[in-house]
């Protein structure tokens, strides 16, 4: 990840909502603009080099993405452009292909790995989508400071360490941090309704927090 900006990283947070929410007429009419074709491509291009098993989850996306680069991948001549469309199709080529046995390997392994970075079980692939759009919601409300729309506190924890794992340069900012450990501060002042599950997983949750050392939230 240190290769990327945060710009490049924020907005492939941003694009993979996108390819989950949008359908496909949505996506293909917004792409194939010329004003933001090579844009797509670009981020496109990131995105697959930063987190793109999620695209296994809905083969129907990689279609999709495969059908938008081939509708002008022959109007760009310059050696970039072209390297990065060659790029892209050989990710995509490589996912339409793969047999029924490796993807399921692929998505039981990335389960494990959001299982392992969010502290709960993902059990299943709905909750994919589910997370990757509560991702950005989570993005906004820590860069905002607008905790307003908290519904699911353990759902909205769980992107905060998922955030850390994916663009761990957010939280250098003093006023990422101040964001965060205001809010934590808030949920055990009794701002938000708590089950039990939930108390428990904020006690895992400042652990997990804690031990990765970029932040300290005073006990």
């Amino acid at each position: 990840m240190d290769k990327f900006d945060m710009v490049d990283v924020v907005a492939s947070l941003y694009f993979r909502r996108q390819l989950v929410s949008f359908d496909e007429k949505k996506l293909t009419d917004f792409f194939t603009k010329n004003e933001n074709y090579s844009g797509f491509l670009y981020i496109l291009d990131v995105t697959l080099q930063i987190d793109c098993v999620f695209l296994l989850f809905d083969l129907d996306i990689v279609d999709i993405l495969s059908n938008i680069v081939n509708k002008k991948r022959f109007e760009y001549k310059d050696e970039d452009t072209i390297d990065r469309i060659n790029r892209i199709i050989y990710v995509l080529n490589g996912y339409r292909h793969m047999s029924d046995f490796e993807i399921e390997l692929h998505k039981e392994e990335y389960k494990f790995y959001q299982s392992d970075t969010r502290g709960f079980k993902v059990d299943n692939d709905q909750m994919i989508n589910d997370l990757i759009m509560n991702d950005v919601s989570v993005f906004e409300a820590i860069t905002n400071n607008d905790f307003s729309n908290v519904v699911d506190c353990r759902a909205f924890l769980s992107s905060i360490l998922f955030l850390l794992s994916y663009m761990p340069q957010l939280f250098i900012s003093d006023t990422i941090r101040k964001n965060v450990c205001d809010f934590v501060k808030d949920v055990e002042n009794g701002k938000y309704k708590l089950n039990r599950n939930d108390k428990k997983y904020l006690k895992q949750f400042k652990k997990s927090f804690n031990d990765i050392r970029i932040i300290k939230i005073e006990e």
